[in-house]
């Protein structure tokens, strides 16, 4: 059986281990964690297609019991058994909301039965697993990034059929739960159409590999073409950059895109995303550096906000103060304020892009560049700031930063 069309489940969600039963692949977790009586629950499952066939899955739960002879429900739940159908290589998440019946804090498990069904003759069209290529890059989350679909990912796979999910129910008061809200649901995620798109991408960058890479591969040009597109950008949310702000900028968003420019593992990842936006939007593509910039700037700022997060976690000795849910939110905050022209607050210039920009003004070089003169415009346009980390949250972001100019000007 050869492998036709890639991994779609890690794109949504960092799962090292998923289960598989029969042609299907799913992960399920409750959401929230921990469950207050009276809020609604859910189980949600993300389910991967395998096969080149429509795969029926049915999901029986057995909740938790309590009471003489265990006879009592701790969960509430529509119905024991639920159905869903998934299309040839479909993925998608399947819900299944559930209640606090009876209040009993602690920790519980909730039984799941698996079963599948598809034709006879359908065969597999996604690989049990993959080649991790990403573990040569700074990131210790990948979903979210576009990447998973074209350069895979790795995990583990056990048997599925049978599994017991952990759910924790606070201490609190009884209450009731409409029975209305118990109503599973099925959102579909990715479905082979979107395969067509990614595969045309694909056909056009390998055609077209050799210009796409020479003309990038030029720093100077790629500097000045994401120099001035994040000089425009910033001024469309009022954030004019400072000279010192923007090369920072620029250098850094360089220093992403060759990273992967330089692997050839790594390329396509950076390069399919673009330019399956491109053929989607009728965008021509024969002008690379602009479709960089007209098309391609939002993929690469989300790649290089993850992995500003993690050199800033490096940088400072892997204790950044914010939380993983913290930099998701300042991440999807600055990518929606850029792409839209949305209003923003000055401390998400610093945090992360110009702190890890900073930290890469010696490492990436421009012709006939006075690297001293940049740092010290660095210094300058920080310094000019003056209402700059000045909120409860982002403090801490002061010291890091000065530490970071420090090590610089060594």
């Amino acid at each position: 059986m050869a492998s036709t069309l890639p991994e779609i489940l890690g794109e949504y969600i960092d799962a090292p281990l998923r289960y598989e039963v029969n042609g299907l692949q799913y992960t399920v977790q409750t959401d929230p964690p921990k469950i207050t009586p009276g809020e609604e629950a859910n189980l949600c499952f993300y389910f991967q297609n395998m096969m080149n066939a429509p795969l029926a899955v049915e999901v029986k739960v057995r909740p938790p019991t309590v009471g003489r002879f265990r006879m009592h429900p701790v969960l509430q739940f529509e119905k024991d058994i639920y159905t869903q159908t998934l299309q040839e290589a479909e993925v998608g998440i399947f819900t299944i909301p559930f209640a606090v019946a009876s209040v009993t804090p602690g920790s519980h498990t909730i039984e799941l039965e698996i079963k599948t069904a598809h034709d006879k003759d359908a065969k597999r069209i996604r690989a049990p697993k993959k080649q991790d290529p990403m573990s040569a890059l700074p990131l210790k989350r990948r979903a979210g990034l576009g990447l998973v679909p074209i350069i895979g990912c790795s995990y583990n796979v056990q048997s599925g059929k049978k599994i017991k999910v952990p759910v924790s129910i606070k201490n609190a008061p009884a209450a009731e739960t409409p029975s209305d809200v118990l109503k599973a649901s099925y959102s579909k995620l990715w479905d082979r159409d979107l395969g067509y798109l990614q595969l045309q991408a694909q056909q056009e960058i390998n055609k077209n590999r050799a210009i796409i890479l020479n003309d990038l591969n030029n720093v100077e040009a790629l500097f000045a073409a994401l120099y001035a597109e994040t000089q425009q950008r910033f001024a469309d949310v009022g954030l004019p950059l400072r000279i010192g702000e923007a090369i920072a900028l620029g250098k850094l968003l360089v220093y992403v895109c060759h990273m992967f420019l330089k692997d050839g593992k790594l390329q396509d990842g950076l390069l399919v995303p673009i330019w399956e936006r491109a053929i989607f939007n009728n965008y021509d593509t024969s002008d690379i550096r602009q479709t960089f910039r007209d098309i391609g700037y939002k993929h690469i700022l989300r790649l290089t906000l993850a992995i500003s997060f993690e050199m800033l976690a490096r940088a400072a000795g892997n204790d950044l103060p914010w939380s993983r849910q913290e930099c998701d939110g300042v991440t999807e905050y600055i990518v929606d304020a850029l792409e839209d022209g949305l209003p923003m607050e000055e401390d998400f210039l610093y945090i992360p892009l110009v702190m890890a920009g900073t930290l890469l003004l010696k490492q990436v070089r421009l012709p006939g560049e006075d690297v001293a003169q940049t740092i010290q415009l660095v210094k300058q346009a920080h310094d000019a700031r003056t209402q700059l980390f000045t909120d409860d949250d982002t403090q801490i972001a002061e010291p890091l930063f000065a530490k970071f100019l420090g090590m610089l000007q060594k």
